[in-house]
């Protein structure tokens, strides 16, 4: 039986890089996939162009997978803590009011960067079990350049699953390559060089040639 799958990115490329073969998986078991996007650039600190191709981008990723549904929030990048939680949480839960997910991925909690780390809090205050009964798992993910650059003190990313994306790894770069903004040369960790190479390390740890990996927060079955 399909499912309904929800992806959430703090910031639009976190998907992608860090989960997207699993989600061509998912889709290619006739799973419908939804996919939120919180943040954008915005102006002063970016200038217009960065701003629409950012937008633009959003777009023809959203279209490559494709997804059942998406949407953009527009919370300022690298400012969702001047928002109150209250309006985040208020959002979310409407959301999946909406879309009704069994399974939920999201930003790891260990991550370097604050904002991924504020996303599981999101989910967590807007996923209790007595008020979402449908959601079956929450799935936390690794994002590269944000995850390993992290300086572990409160934690790190400890994987739990392993998706096999064998099948779907060259699909995987071709959608990376359409952030035309994020992806950086080697030795960068958002480079493409560097995103196969931890997808055959994954894969090595489960006797799979190229996996993603994940970190399984909670699961009601």
């Amino acid at each position: 039986m399909s499912k309904r799958v929800f992806i959430i990115s703090a910031h639009a490329d976190d998907e992608t890089l860090g989960m997207g073969g699993t989600i061509l998986k998912h889709i290619s078991n006739g799973d419908k996939v939804y996919w939120l996007v919180l943040t954008l650039p915005w102006s002063p600190k970016w200038d217009k162009d960065f701003i629409d191709r950012r937008v633009a981008d959003i777009e023809k990723v959203a279209n490559a997978y494709p997804f059942a549904d998406y949407w953009i929030w527009n919370f300022r990048d690298n400012r969702m803590d001047e928002y109150p939680m209250d309006e985040y949480q208020t959002k979310m839960i409407d959301l999946m009011e909406n879309i009704k997910p069994s399974i939920i991925y999201f930003p790891n909690p260990w991550d370097m960067n604050f904002e991924h780390r504020m996303v599981t809090q999101i989910v967590e205050f807007s996923t209790k079990p007595p008020y979402s009964p449908y959601v079956e798992k929450l799935i936390a993910y690794e994002i590269p350049s944000a995850t390993e650059w992290s300086l572990k003190y409160y934690g790190q990313f400890a994987p739990n699953m392993w998706v096999d994306i064998t099948e779907f790894i060259d699909r995987k770069l071709e959608i990376v390559s359409l952030y035309s903004t994020e992806l950086k040369s080697f030795p960068h960790s958002r480079s493409k060089e560097y995103i196969l190479s931890l997808a055959k390390v994954r894969g090595g740890e489960a006797f799979m040639e190229y996996a993603e990996a994940f970190c399984v927060l909670r699961e009601r079955w």
